[in-house]
């Protein structure tokens, strides 16, 4: 009987480790995941800052690793986007299906994916949405709050003055959490960027969505620092228009809900490969 129950009890502990999910009790798990998406940093309470990370697993599916202080990751730790990382997670506590908590003493680069033509074979093998009709559909029937998606046409970026500075509870929250401690300083980006795009539904009126990427706010404190305002401007949008977006490329959006509000879309990124070289009678 002891040694029965013995056999018995290491098949369930067996079982327990297979299993991530155990009547509702998330379990940690390792994930390697293809990084995505960084947006530009906010101040939080207890975790002095997040950046919302996001890309792709080994099997497809998009994943969410949030809370991340990335500035205050040991340097070795800071990852890069189209790079491939392991950590250990488990499933977060907010509704959205993708979201996942990191183990951040786990966290570990594996390797680059620097070739295009692997990036594209990781990015596309995900659902590629083409309306946003489609994409509101699937998120409320399936909860979907990350993809990729293809507009049909990337018309224009609009530019609104927006606050100079956090609101007051956010700088509240910077001199609650960083008492006593280094601090690391979150500069407000002062505008508001949005695409406006069209999408293949047939009464589609256009979109207007804004941008959280990383990469278009550290542009802004990169070119604010030698140019006016207007030019700064001028020339993020040369950079995420006339270029991520130029006839010479294939551009596709990164989209992701907010937790407050899981109805209205955001512009996480931008993915914007060469356009293939078509063959000619010279070259074919």
């Amino acid at each position: 009987m002891s040694s029965f129950c013995n056999r018995a009890g290491l098949r369930i502990r067996i079982q327990l480790r297979g299993n991530t999910h155990l009547r509702g009790v998330a379990m940690w798990e390792e994930k390697e995941i293809l990084i995505t998406v960084k947006t530009y940093p906010h101040p939080q309470p207890q975790v002095k800052e997040v950046v919302c990370t996001a890309g792709i697993d080994r099997n497809g599916e998009w994943i969410r690793l949030f809370p991340i202080p990335f500035r205050y990751l040991d340097n070795y730790k800071k990852y890069k986007k189209y790079q491939w990382i392991s950590v250990t997670t488990k499933r977060a506590t907010d509704h959205r299906k993708e979201s996942f908590t990191p183990r951040l003493d786990t966290l570990k680069i594996i390797s680059d994916v620097a070739d295009w033509d692997d990036k594209c074979k990781i990015v596309l093998s995900t659902i590629v949405y083409k309306s946003m009709d489609e994409l509101q559909m699937a998120r409320k029937q399936t909860g979907i709050s990350l993809c990729t998606f293809k507009p049909s046409t990337i018309d224009d970026i609009t530019c609104k003055k927006g606050d100079i500075d956090w609101n007051p509870k956010q700088r509240e929250i910077m001199r609650q959490q960083f008492l006593g401690e280094e601090i690391k300083k979150i500069e407000k980006i002062p505008y508001e960027f949005r695409y406006k795009f069209t999408c293949i539904d047939k009464d589609c009126k256009g979109h207007e969505v804004l941008i959280t990427d990383w990469e278009l706010g550290a542009l802004y404190l990169k070119v604010k620092a030698n140019f006016s305002e207007e030019d700064t401007v001028r020339l993020i949008k040369q950079k995420f228009l006339g270029d991520l977006c130029s006839p010479k490329r294939d551009t596709y959006f990164y989209l992701g809900t907010t937790i407050r509000h899981p109805q209205n879309w955001i512009v996480l990124g931008v993915f914007s490969p060469p356009k293939q070289q078509q063959p000619t009678l010279f070259n074919a």
